[in-house]
């Protein structure tokens, strides 16, 4: 799904999709440290020559887009209420620096004692740079594990990654 759509976002919107564009795009950093251990909302992780951008933002970045556009309908739709957030994955190989859009990912997202909610990510096209990301809610002041599912065309086992966000 691309983003596009005919709407006039506000001065704040264009700041936190700037922010987020810049994050996800900035593939300059290829082979950046592995932060996996900092409970931090945005990082970067190296697993199998594959670079993970990973970033978790609130929901109200996105904002309200008109009825019936891609945006609104994105994920099936903008989530109302709560502590909703965006999960946002960006993948690229290491050998090539190319970005990788063919795969499958899925998230389990784990609070300390309690299970794992599983989360697919879609691949959404952000000025022709693909994104994995979806909705998810973050019901309370606390630490995650979220654990990554980076499932390759072609490859038998998937790759997986760990990090953590503490949630305000």
């Amino acid at each position: 799904m691309k983003i596009s759509g005919n709407f006039r976002p506000t001065t704040a919107r264009m700041l936190g999709y700037a922010a987020a564009a810049s994050f996800m795009l900035g593939a300059g950093a290829a082979l950046a440290a592995d932060s996996s251990s900092d409970p931090e909302s945005s990082g970067t992780i190296v697993v199998e020559d594959v670079l993970i951008y990973y970033a978790v933002l609130p929901a109200g970045i996105v904002g309200d887009f008109p009825p019936g556009s891609p945006e609104a309908q994105m994920h099936g739709g903008t989530p109302r209420g709560g502590h909703w957030h965006h999960l946002l994955v960006a993948l690229f190989d290491t050998q090539t620096n190319e970005r990788i859009v063919d795969a499958d990912v899925s998230a389990q997202i784990s609070e300390l004692g309690l299970g794992p909610k599983e989360l697919s990510l879609d691949m959404v096209s952000i000025g022709g740079a693909g994104t994995f990301m979806n909705y998810t809610e973050f019901g309370k002041t606390a630490l995650y594990t979220i654990d990554l599912a980076i499932e390759r065309p072609g490859s038998d086992t998937p790759i997986e990654a760990e990090f953590r966000y503490k949630h305000h």
